[in-house]
């Protein structure tokens, strides 16, 4: 951004023309500001550089996703449905400290529906669906969500009429990365089990995407 035309000095004083003579500099420097300069919300709250202070050439925030389809739900267990990885999409992870905001948007019903109505409630499915993370030093340790609470979500089908209702569900966590690990991964699970805690059905499908923030130092 250009400095103002006319220099303010402790003890200096401007006269009119000279004031005119910046809020002109300042219109002229406004205007030639372009949109990608702002992201939402940017003028009203403090502006954030675009790379991490420590290392100028990693991101100081950046998305990543990936989406999965219609994925079978395995009965009286947990199975992947998804997983966002170091290696695939790649986390630009730099042996830095960082913060990672992981959210799963997640689509579920039972297929039982389109032929016949789900039996009554005792009997129901009972889906469990897990969002975990993990976090090393060059290789994944083999314990998930060693350094963040496991999120579990649980959601009953339901058993109107055709096509099968689908249930919405949304997972979030926050992790925080250690220095010096190098190695996240975020990914969901899910199962189909009975409200007696026994196997469910293997009538589940799920599928979505699981999304995250980093954030960098």
């Amino acid at each position: 951004m250009a400095g103002l035309t006319d220099l303010i000095i402790p003890g200096g004083a401007l006269d009119a023309a000279e004031v005119a003579d910046n809020f002109n500099a300042l219109k002229s420097a406004v205007n030639g500001l372009r949109d990608e300069s702002f992201e939402p919300g940017a003028l009203n709250s403090r502006h954030l550089l675009d790379q991490a202070a420590s290392i100028p050439n990693l991101p100081f925030k950046s998305m990543y996703r990936t989406e999965f389809g219609a994925t079978n739900l395995p009965s009286n267990s947990y199975n992947e449905m998804v997983k966002l990885s170091s290696s695939n999409p790649s986390l630009p992870l730099y042996g830095e400290e960082a913060i990672v905001f992981v959210f799963a948007e997640l689509e579920v019903y039972n297929t039982a529906v389109d032929s016949a109505v789900i039996g009554v409630m005792s009997a129901n499915d009972m889906y469990e669906l897990r969002l975990e993370f993990a976090q090393g030093f060059g290789s994944l340790p083999s314990t998930w969500s060693s350094y963040t609470n496991t999120t579990t979500r649980y959601i009953t089908p339901g058993s109107t009429a055709v096509p099968a209702e689908i249930g919405n569900v949304t997972l979030f966590g926050i992790a925080k990365v250690a220095a010096p690990n190098t190695v996240f991964d975020a990914r969901v699970t899910a199962g189909s089990f009975t409200y007696a805690g026994g196997a469910g059905s293997l009538n589940g499908r799920c599928k979505g995407a699981i999304s995250a923030l980093l954030v960098s130092r």
